[in-house]
């Protein structure tokens, strides 16, 4: 709809006119209009009657008093207040709009009013005036505001497009500044109690070039400490890379979202969040306090990547209705060191190139995961970490569940420390680490680790000066060389779930390596009621106490069907314990095969796993495979100058893997072979 003619000239603006009163006064012209009587009846007699004829300047002083009106509203101009006008009317009425002199709007709350709202607001409130302002700081500017005053903020910092909004003026408040909600009595509208740091005056300007950027943690702070110990939620922007060097404290019923936000900290310097409290209203730091100090609850740190810190979160007594999830840190000295957690969730969480100390003793490593005091109903689940020199450290748990665990190419996947109570280590995934689980120096009461899937690494189980026994049961060891207990003290056992007894065979070397040998035979099982024998047979050194080998029965008519050992024990050579291997003729490519004869009874259905460390002159490497009756192939094989291939053959009733194509310059004799053999 367009609009119509507007008027730009009152009707005869210059011509001859009358000014129209209210009432006429002058008897001597009884013919003249006003606006309480109109034209008066003498204009409608005959002249011969007595009759005056209206005057012709009455007719444009009407039209032009009411063009006057026209043209204002055509210019989009609102009414001024008029003290003289509401005098005169008996004050505005209830709901009357009127312009202040400074061009806002304001609206009358009551009927009859005749204040001045220019200078007494006292009946009225702003409606419609809002102020627009680029920053905080230029709202600050607004002069002489009153209550009601509305004002659309644009960005807290100028040009940033962000932290702005909508802000009502409070004069009760005007001496308050929290740099987040309230500036000098402007009170930001908000909904639903959800802040995000840009209202605090974070900028999120880390720039990867430089590796710097605003420190956003005291504007982070602001916020987080905006709602005390009230619930609250801070959002954050998922595109937002926010430079850290100043630690955020995380109270209790906080719900900090990420969203994805990237966090970078002051180049491994500083930590990024904290768990905290108040203490005499202040807040407080709880990491660092003596034990039982504070227990928080509902506080939740989700969908965080963290990078360059030192510790992206060191967190203390979070309980119930806790949780970490979704947080990821690369390149930081730790991902989460935390103590004291009680009914807790730690979920997706993932570590990259997370830790210190590599080669150093496990001890002197620093963790990507540092976890200590867990007990009562932790949900540790889906957690991640990889190219770490200690993935994971947990000390003293007690019943604490450890599921869907992953750690790759770590130096150490998982050190347990201290004395742990029944935890239970399973549903794990274990890739190209040096070992996979280290309990050494730990007392462990009844743990067990199952289910776990452990591939191509070189130690399972590390048990040095240990103490207790820990049950290891259906677990998929593929690849993985030496043993799955490996430098244990007699203090510590390892069991199989499934055995009716523990036998332990005490020897300065295995014995007799012949499948079913006589002399020291350990292949007798012992038969349960439905004919399965299940015993586990453990094997000591008797100078270094070292746990060398263990086997575990298959059927009670055949000799154990997986073994565990390592190379050398005592003064034998080229012996894998209940195996033995040989080699070949060299050939003329100087190359010749290794014959590996097992403990595995031959059937044309038989299905097994092989993980050997092979050392030749020319290189040392691993190899691993599987086997299917007599077909046999080679998954992974660590050899540069050649490429070997396997073969399965049955003699008198056992399985041997024949290992060919092994170059060893010209010397068949100076080889070594350890690892393991097993049924699929």
């Amino acid at each position: 709809m367009t609009n119509p003619t507007l008027v730009t000239t009152p009707f005869a603006e210059n011509g001859d006119k009358n000014i129209i009163p209210n009432v006429n006064t002058d008897p001597t012209k009884p013919q003249l209009a006003s606006n309480d009587a109109g034209f008066p009846p003498v204009t409608q007699q005959k002249i011969s009657e007595g009759g005056i004829p209206p005057e012709r300047n009455d007719f444009n002083g009407i039209l032009n008093l009411y063009g006057q009106h026209i043209v204002h509203l055509n210019k989009g101009l609102p009414y001024e207040f008029d003290q003289s006008f509401a005098d005169t009317i008996g004050g505005y009425p209830l709901n009357a709009r009127v312009m202040l002199s400074n061009g806002d709007i304001v609206q009358s709350t009551i009927a009859n009013n005749v204040n001045n709202p220019n200078s007494n607001m006292n009946g009225w409130v702003r409606k419609g005036g809002i102020a627009t302002t680029e920053s905080i700081s230029s709202l600050l500017s607004i002069q002489n505001p009153k209550d009601g005053d509305i004002a659309n903020v644009l960005s807290y910092h100028s040009g940033l497009g962000k932290g702005g909004g909508w802000f009502v003026y409070d004069s009760s408040k005007s001496s308050i500044n929290d740099g987040v909600v309230i500036f000098n009595g402007w009170v930001r509208v908000l909904t639903n109690s959800v802040l995000t740091p840009y209202m605090g005056g974070a900028k999120a300007d880390y720039v990867d070039q430089t590796n710097k950027g605003t420190d956003d943690g005291p504007a982070i702070q602001n916020v987080v400490a905006y709602y005390k110990e009230n619930p609250c939620v801070i959002e954050f922007d998922s595109l937002a890379k926010h430079y850290i060097a100043t630690p955020v404290i995380i109270p209790d019923f906080t719900e900090v979202v990420g969203n994805g936000a990237q966090i970078f900290g002051n180049g491994r310097a500083n930590d990024i969040f904290y768990t905290g409290y108040y203490v005499n209203g202040v807040l407080t730091p709880l990491y660092d306090k003596p034990e039982n100090t504070k227990f928080l609850t509902n506080t939740k740190i989700r969908g965080f990547r963290f990078r360059y810190c030192k510790a992206s979160m060191r967190l203390r007594g979070m309980t119930q209705g806790c949780a970490i999830e979704d947080v990821r840190s690369r390149d930081c000295d730790q991902h989460l060191w935390s103590r004291e957690h009680y009914f807790c969730t730690f979920r997706q969480s993932y570590a990259d190139h997370c830790g210190l100390g590599s080669g150093l003793p496990v001890d002197q490593r620093t963790p990507a995961y540092d976890l200590w005091t867990l007990n009562g109903m932790i949900n540790i689940e889906t957690i991640q970490c990889s190219s770490a020199p200690l993935a994971y450290t947990f000390y003293s748990a007690q019943s604490t569940d450890f599921s869907h665990l992953d750690a790759e190419s770590c130096e150490t996947a998982l050190r347990i420390r201290g004395e742990l109570e029944e935890p239970d280590i399973h549903a794990c995934y274990f890739e190209n680490c040096g070992v996979v689980l280290d309990v050494s120096g730990s007392v462990v009461i009844g743990a067990e680790f199952r289910n776990n899937f452990i591939n191509n690494c070189t130690t399972g189980i590390l048990a040095t000066n240990a103490s207790g026994y820990m049950r290891e049961f259906q677990n998929r060891w593929r690849g993985t060389i030496g043993s799955r207990s490996e430098g244990a003290t007699s203090a510590f056992r390892l069991f199989s779930q499934a055995e009716n007894s523990f036998k332990a065979y005490n020897a300065t070397y295995p014995a007799d390596n012949t499948p079913s040998g006589t002399t020291t035979n350990k292949n007798t099982g012992f038969a349960t009621a439905n004919g399965i024998s299940e015993q586990m047979v453990t094997v000591y050194d008797n100078a270094s106490g070292a746990n060398m080998l263990q086997a575990k029965s298959y059927m009670g008519t055949t000799v154990p069907y997986v073994y565990f050992g390592k190379y050398p024990i005592s003064n034998k050579t080229n012996v894998i314990p209940f195996c033995t291997h040989t080699a070949g003729a060299l050939q003329a490519d100087n190359t010749f095969s290794v014959r590996i004869t097992t403990c595995i009874a031959y059937s044309e259905f038989v299905r097994g796993d092989f993980a050997l460390l092979l050392n030749t002159v020319d290189t040392n490497s691993r190899i691993f495979g599987k086997f299917f009756g007599t077909a046999g192939t080679i998954e992974y094989s660590g050899f540069t100058t050649f490429t070997p291939t396997v073969t399965v053959e049955n003699v008198g009733g056992v399985v041997v893997v024949v290992l060919n194509g092994i170059k060893n310059s010209n010397n068949t004799t100076t080889y070594q072979c350890r690892g393991l053999v097993k049924l699929a």
